[in-house]
């Protein structure tokens, strides 16, 4: 599990090299005054990771905390509320200084695992998929981990990938993948408090496969990432309503992998991505940009 070792362990600024974040974190969220979240071992400890914030406008980091233990989610909400998810279902709410809010040891009702630990914009709940024989979609409470609402075996034995909130917390989004393949995988809508029917907001036979998903603050823009047809991976926009997806960022001769670490900034110009390279993880700043 994860424990906050130092609520406001600021250990001095770190400048990356151009629009690099970091060079070994995965994990990335915008936080809403336009800072990048990211957590990465540090040399102080065993298992032990800072929690970083990077200023795109001077391109330098600082550590606001440390826990111990490997983060495994990572978000924030729309008061810059950071959720910390880790080993056997805890999870830790910081502020943006550093201070903890909650913390929660043990997830109830998630027996088998789940996927997708996302914090709602208002940051009172979070939602998860299960991962067993009937997906599950859940919202828990962040102040005791406790169930609020279940919406059961919502898509059956099919495979929930990633999931997101809606920004009023009114839906939940998520990506729904066919494990045999006959099927492009799907961006899918229900309601977040009560069952509902799922509405499909988009599927495309070019994209066949969507991993990770991500909405805008203001509920506009969807980043997500995948693979075309081409078995080519890939980031694309989408409009939350639906639409002809964009693509943003391709694998390529330098970029062995990629894949969206989270959705736009606030201003909406830029999102991060994280690649494999020659020479290992890179976590960068993007622009929003069509690219061919």
């Amino acid at each position: 599990m994860l424990f906050v070792a130092a609520a406001a362990a600021c250990a001095g600024e770190q400048a990356p090299k151009n629009n690099v974040i970091s060079k070994e974190a995965t994990l990335a969220a915008w936080t809403s005054n336009g800072k990048v979240v990211y957590t990465e071992e540090v040399d102080t400890g065993p298992l032990k990771h800072g929690v970083f914030l990077f200023s795109p406008s001077s391109g330098k980091s600082e550590q606001i905390a440390e826990v111990f233990g490997a983060p495994t989610f990572l978000d924030a909400d729309d008061t810059d509320r950071i959720l910390l998810g880790g080993i056997g279902g805890a999870f830790t709410v910081l502020q943006q200084d550093g201070a903890v809010l909650y913390e929660v040891t043990i997830l109830a009702d998630v027996t088998g695992g789940y996927v997708g630990l996302h914090l709602a914009a208002s940051g009172t709940k979070l939602a998860l998929a299960t991962q067993q024989t009937q997906p599950d979609l859940q919202v828990h409470s962040v102040v005791d981990g406790s169930r609020l609402v279940e919406l059961p075996d919502i898509e059956g034995a099919a495979t929930i990938r990633e999931l997101e909130w809606s920004a009023e917390d009114t839906f939940l989004f998520y990506s729904l993948g066919d494990s045999t393949g006959a099927t492009p995988d799907a961006i899918r809508r229900v309601l977040s408090a009560s069952v509902s029917a799922p509405a499909l907001i988009f599927q495309d036979a070019a994209i066949p496969r969507i991993d990770r998903l991500f909405l805008s603050s203001d509920g506009s823009t969807f980043v997500f990432s995948g693979a075309d047809d081409a078995d080519e991976q890939g980031v694309w926009t989408l409009p939350a309503s639906g639409g002809a997806a964009v693509r943003i960022a391709r694998e390529d001769s330098r970029r062995l992998s990629v894949r969206a670490a989270s959705g736009p900034s606030p201003d909406g110009r830029h999102f991060v991505l994280h690649s494999d390279t020659a020479h290992g993880t890179r976590l960068t700043v993007e622009p929003v940009e069509a690219i061919e």
